[in-house]
């Protein structure tokens, strides 16, 4: 990628019984790259291998992630930008359309949200 000093070196596939451990939580799955170059190292595998580079507004992740890294990194760059995020459950997702946030449950089953409980495919609106 221009602007990005990130080299990959290899790529290693990996078995599904045997994931690769991120420091501070979260596995790398399926696959990883060996990642070198000058760019800033903003995550590691456990055995202190680099997992993610950033240069500037750039990020390169060397690697699949669970459901657990994907969140570390995404609440990591949301938080270096000041993008406010909610962790929410199952099908519920949420919008704001002025003054108002709409909750809706795409799930089979009812569900809570930081606004109240939701059914089942249902709607709730929040006046914020």
């Amino acid at each position: 990628m221009p602007d990005l000093e990130v080299t990959v070196t290899r790529v290693e596939s990996m078995r599904s019984d045997m994931p690769m451990p991120l420091k501070g939580g979260g596995n790398f799955v399926s696959y990883r790259e060996e990642l070198e170059g000058s760019a800033e190292t903003v995550l590691e595998l456990e055995d202190g291998q680099i997992a993610a580079m950033r240069q500037s507004n750039l990020t390169y992740v060397g690697g699949w992630c669970d459901d657990i890294a994907w969140k570390r990194i995404f609440k990591m760059l949301c938080a270096e930008t000041r993008l406010e995020t909610l962790n929410l459950s199952g099908g519920v997702r949420c919008r704001d359309a002025g003054n108002i946030r709409i909750w809706t449950n795409y799930g089979a089953t009812p569900d809570v949200t930081p606004a109240g409980p939701i059914d089942a495919a249902g709607v709730l609106f929040e006046t914020l």
